[in-house]
């Protein structure tokens, strides 16, 4: 982007300072550095790391003597390409192997280690056939009876396994991570669905939405104190 515009580009690294390797084109190094944490452009006309001044001249093809929506358009497209890569691994992800579609009827795919669930007994692949002799047909239908439940007592769980039927108390808590609500610690079960390239899109787009949601919403009860690093 900030060629595309006129700006000179002196350094173009994977990884950041010191360099280890590379080669010169034109008025760009191209190089690997050795700390694998990201990478970044250098562009004549900004301050560097010496924070240095002297290095501003006021030439025309500096970052400085550029157009404020220039200058923007440079530093944007940096965290922007970011997005779009992500947006585009999981659309090829998608695309390749399909997407997960969560099965709606209360069939456990997974039980968290050290949870009310896996301390009762539950297991992969259990159908959960009541609470409370509250009959369940449904996934939403079960997670709304567990929320539901505002006191401290266990709920009594049946379910089915093989041939075989369970009865356990189940006293579900809170967890912080997933906004208080109140579960037991399973997953839902899912089924793995084809789509074509415009349903692999969308789904590239909402993971990347959901995964930057997520990453920003974590950091924020980690600076809060709200949840444990």
């Amino acid at each position: 982007m900030a060629k595309l515009f006129g700006i000179r580009v002196e350094r173009f690294s994977l990884g950041y300072p010191p360099r280890a390797f590379g080669f010169k084109k034109g008025d760009t190094d191209y190089c690997i550095s050795w700390l694998p944490l990201g990478g970044y452009c250098k562009l004549s006309g900004m301050i560097d790391e010496s924070l240095e001044k002297e290095s501003i001249k006021g030439k025309p093809w500096e970052f400085q003597s550029k157009h404020p929506l220039i200058r923007f358009a440079a530093i944007v497209a940096g965290p922007g390409m970011n997005f779009i890569l992500a947006i585009v691994i999981f659309t090829v992800i998608a695309f390749s192997l399909g997407v997960g579609v969560s099965i709606d009827k209360p069939l456990v795919g997974g039980v968290m280690e050290n949870s009310p669930a896996e301390k009762a007994g539950l297991k992969e692949d259990d159908l959960i056939l009541s609470i409370d002799e509250q009959s369940l047909t449904t996934w939403n239908q079960m997670t709304g009876i567990i929320r539901s439940n505002i006191s401290d007592k266990p709920q009594v769980f049946k379910w089915k396994r093989g041939e075989e039927i369970y009865t356990a108390e189940i006293l579900s808590k809170k967890d912080k991570v997933f906004e208080n609500r109140k579960g037991i610690g399973i997953y839902a079960a899912v089924q793995i669905k084809q789509v074509g390239i415009f349903g692999a899109l969308r789904e590239g787009v909402e993971k990347s939405y959901y995964f930057t949601v997520m990453v920003i919403s974590a950091i924020k009860k980690i600076l809060t104190g709200e949840v444990s690093i």
